[in-house]
């Protein structure tokens, strides 16, 4: 197989014939007619390409996106109209906005919390003990590092030849080796019970409604099983305290804020093993915190890292300190958790 390597944006990319993995996983698990369907453009694939983007060019994002701080804009609104409950649906608001993307026609807007959030990524990634251990070690050694290589190759088949095309975020080439890195939220579910169950009660009885049943398990089903999970089981917290009813929003959040998943009843759960236990507080949105991190071996997926700890003492106070400013700047008054218990 011969393969040629270019360097061009993803809009190029996406725009040149060649089938993608995507599309090529599609075609496997349903049909080639579902595989060429374009995707709708969702915000997650949206912020999913934005975040690549920076990603792959932090001091060159500027460039390419405009970032909307729409922070003034709401102290003004709720100063002349302290009555507001939803400044962003006013009419002034939806002006400034509208003004805003005028003057940034050329650029694509992105909103200051998914901004936030992608520095915030970008800084957890890179301060990782597994990233400067196992990635940056790599690359100081030196090793050939390729940043959003599109490459392209023709595959005989049966029926003809196809062009196939992939465009990795990062590849490390060195020793004869490519390491291509993939950060993930949680593992493989292939060998847990509650896989067996989703088998048992929906997919034997034709009930499932993935395209096919190797799906079951892959990450982004094992994502959504997870937040299903949690969310099922911050209602049922909430209902240990105020009874089987229908919960009210203040309830509930009370539920999520007393969360705690044990190793004990992620194995009840059939779970155990697929993410790690948390604990929630009202002090503490974001529990754990852990990741894993996969290798592609050339054929399949691998888990190559145990649990990774965040950098706390890094990113921890930078996030409470800008928190503190955007609640002043907004005029929001501080909850007292002590208050709440």
């Amino acid at each position: 197989m011969s393969i040629k390597a270019q360097f061009i944006d993803a809009d190029k990319y996406h725009a040149m014939d060649g089938w993608s993995s995507t599309q090529v996983k599609t075609v496997v698990r349903h049909s080639i007619e579902r595989a060429l369907i374009p995707l709708d453009d969702t915000p997650a694939l949206s912020f999913g390409r934005t975040m690549h983007d920076y990603f792959e060019s932090p001091t060159g994002f500027n460039e390419k996106y405009a970032v909307f701080d729409d922070t003034d804009i709401i102290r003004s609104i709720r100063a002349r109209r302290p009555d507001i409950t939803a400044p962003a649906m006013t009419k002034d608001y939806k002006q400034e906005k509208a003004k805003f993307e005028a003057e940034n026609s050329d650029k694509t807007i992105v909103s200051l919390q998914d901004y936030d959030t992608l520095r915030s990524m970008y800084e957890s990634v890179t301060s990782s003990s597994f990233y400067r251990n196992r990635i940056q070690s790599t690359i100081n050694e030196g090793a050939d590092v390729v940043r959003e290589g599109s490459f392209f190759a023709p595959y005989e088949t049966e029926y003809g030849v196809i062009q196939l095309k992939a465009r990795p975020d990062l590849m490390i080439l060195g020793n004869g080796r490519a390491m291509i890195v993939d950060w993930k939220s949680c593992g493989d579910a292939s060998q847990h019970a509650f896989r067996r169950d989703f088998f048992k009660y929906l997919y034997d009885k034709g009930k499932g409604n993935a395209p096919k049943r190797e799906s079951v398990g892959e990450v982004l089903y094992n994502r959504a099983v997870i937040n299903a999970m949690i969310d099922v089981e911050a209602i049922r917290t909430a209902m240990g305290k105020f009874g089987n009813k229908p919960l009210t929003g203040e309830q509930v959040r009370w539920g999520m804020e007393h969360l705690n998943i044990t190793e004990q009843r992620l194995e009840e759960l059939g779970m155990k093993g697929m993410t790690r236990p948390l604990q929630v507080t009202c002090e503490n949105h974001e529990s754990n915190g852990q990741a894993l991190v996969q290798q592609w071996d050339g054929k399949k997926w691998n888990v190559v890292s145990d649990w990774i700890e965040p950098m706390r003492d890094v990113v921890r106070p930078k996030l409470e300190e800008a928190a503190v400013q955007e609640g002043q700047k907004l005029g929001y008054t501080m909850r007292d958790c002590a208050k709440e218990q």
